[in-house]
């Protein structure tokens, strides 16, 4: 058995003291301006905290051989470790792509709201702000991070402000290093999902669907809107028709009932299934 560890990485985005060398926490020597300003240019880094005493063991499915048997065959031991990046964040949602990189978003600065990189197995991070990068305006507000797994495309979304705006979207095809940006889900204000699947045409390889309540997901919400994008989230339209509504007593449900969609999936055939909270009832 091999038993060799792995980290199994806890990613927190918190808010921390951290010192003027990155977050080490080493206080800076007299005279040192120059090395200051060096750090200060520098990814933020913290230690990894690990716990090697709470090592766990990994186990992956063995198909069956001529006997017929099919055991679990243990795999590398998993130490669990957190990372404290030094920085805010809310509603995370993550990525890896090929490469390794780890995305997690959003990170919440006073310089703006955007994404977290780190290139190391997050041993250290990069500060990616698509607002300054691409000249979209993003704020701090129900924000949400997708990437096409085929492309590796990231798509970046918060809300344009007022509710009949929708979300400013922000498009990196380089891991996040420039940006561009465009618009989806004009009536919707928050809790939008993006999905991928199969192709619907020749062009861009996925096909995109942004789903979203309008006119919001509380309070007063009247529809599901879905929107797809055939050239990887510049363009979009919307293919609900208003068929999916959010109204809970219209749907036999109490007053005090709620209906909320979460996120999907696409099947290899093109179907796209939606997860909804239907009342009490998973829908």
């Amino acid at each position: 058995m091999n038993k060799t560890p792995i980290r199994l990485v806890l990613v927190s985005a918190l808010v921390v003291s951290c010192g003027d060398d990155g977050g080490r926490g080493n206080a800076p020597q007299d005279g040192d301006a120059g090395k200051q300003a060096d750090a200060a240019a520098a990814p933020r880094t913290n230690p990894m905290l690990c716990d090697a005493n709470r090592a766990g063991l990994g186990y992956r499915a063995v198909v069956a051989g001529d006997s017929g048997e099919a055991l679990p065959a243990p795999a590398r031991s998993l130490v669990p470790c957190a990372q404290l990046t030094g920085f805010a964040s809310s509603e995370t949602t993550l990525a890896v792509l090929k490469d390794g990189t780890v995305l997690v978003a959003p990170v919440i600065t006073a310089e703006g709201t955007g994404i977290l990189r780190s290139k190391d197995r997050a041993d250290s991070w990069d500060v990616l702000l698509p607002g300054k990068l691409g000249g979209a305006q993003h704020d701090r507000a129900q924000p949400y991070m997708y990437v096409d797994a085929t492309t590796e495309r990231v798509l970046f979304a918060t809300p344009a402000g007022q509710r009949q705006d929708g979300f400013v979207l922000s498009l990196s095809d380089d891991g996040g290093s420039s940006w561009r940006a465009s618009t989806v889900g004009s009536g919707t204000v928050d809790w939008i999902k993006i999905i991928g699947g199969a192709p619907a045409t020749a062009g861009y390889p996925t096909t995109l669907y942004a789903s979203s309540p309008a006119p919001i997901s509380t309070g007063f919400p009247d529809h599901q809107q879905v929107q797809r994008s055939l050239d990887g989230g510049q363009t979009w339209s919307s293919i609900d028709n208003g068929m999916l509504s959010l109204k809970a007593q219209q749907s036999g449900c109490d007053a005090d009932e709620w209906m909320i969609y979460g996120s999907g999936v696409v099947a290899a055939d093109g179907s796209l299934y939606l997860g909804l909270r239907h009342c009490s009832q998973l829908g």
